[in-house]
């Protein structure tokens, strides 16, 4: 799975290289973004509790309605058992930095005059969690921080997928709020690992709200140069005509 994350990340930087051997600008298809929201965790643990993370990406257009995002995602998760009927597990609490390159597809096109989109992704991420727990110590009347012997190292392959709507204030800047949920092949994110738990293997989620900015590029007069069938990329090549 290590090896699939990798190819994906070498794909992307192929797919970059050869739009600028192509003359495609850059710029233009090129939007920083960042987001900031809840994170929560679904497990062995019942009551979950609400924490917080950050989110930086980048997008690249590969036309109109295609993108493939790169996002680096720090935040953390937790639950407790307490007051419920099984109490031998501790609260715990897991620091999350995550990786991932997915594929994201607008249904409507911001590059053609539209205001607003609804979109759609998934793709493949990769993630490192540091579970720990705190306990009562009697004798220095504080809580002490205890971190979970796991039975492997805690860096794992996801699958995150979601959606989520895109605003656009100006051509080059946009507002974006999604929900992002990944599927993940261990059930120690919360430190333990039940054989006979209902639930497989752990989940994690968040909801992000933030904004993109392009780099590059006047698209609205990109739009009016497109409908005539020029580009304003052909046009800045031309030499002047004086009358």
């Amino acid at each position: 799975m290590k090896s699939l994350f990798f190819q994906c990340t070498f794909a992307l930087l192929s797919m970059l290289i050869i739009s600028q051997v192509h003359g495609q600008s850059f710029s233009e298809k090129l939007h920083l973004g960042i987001g900031f929201g809840p994170m929560r965790y679904y497990g062995d643990i019942y009551s979950e509790y609400t924490q917080f993370s950050v989110a930086g990406n980048i997008r690249y257009e590969l036309n109109d309605h295609f993108y493939i995002k790169g996002q680096v995602t720090f935040g953390s998760v937790g639950a407790s058992d307490q007051g419920s009927e099984r109490q031998q597990l501790h609260p715990f609490r897991s620091n999350i930095q995550e990786i991932s390159i997915m594929p994201e597809f607008d249904l409507l096109n911001m590059n053609e005059g539209s205001k607003w989109t609804p979109y759609i992704f998934a793709g493949v991420g990769y993630f490192h969690y540091t579970p720990f727990y705190y306990e009562y110590n009697d004798v220095t009347k504080r809580y002490d921080k205890y971190n979970y012997d796991l039975a492997s190292v805690p860096r794992k392959i996801n699958i995150p997928f979601g959606g989520g709507i895109k605003y656009a204030i100006t051509d080059n800047i946009r507002l974006f709020g999604e929900g992002n949920f990944r599927l993940t092949n261990t059930d120690e994110i919360d430190g333990y690992q039940f054989k006979s738990s209902s639930i497989k293997n752990d989940v994690y989620y968040n909801f992000l709200f933030g904004v993109t900015f392009r780099l590059g590029g006047d698209y609205s007069s990109h739009r009016s140069q497109k409908s005539s069938g020029h580009s304003r990329r052909n046009l800045q090549n031309c030499p002047p005509v004086y009358l």
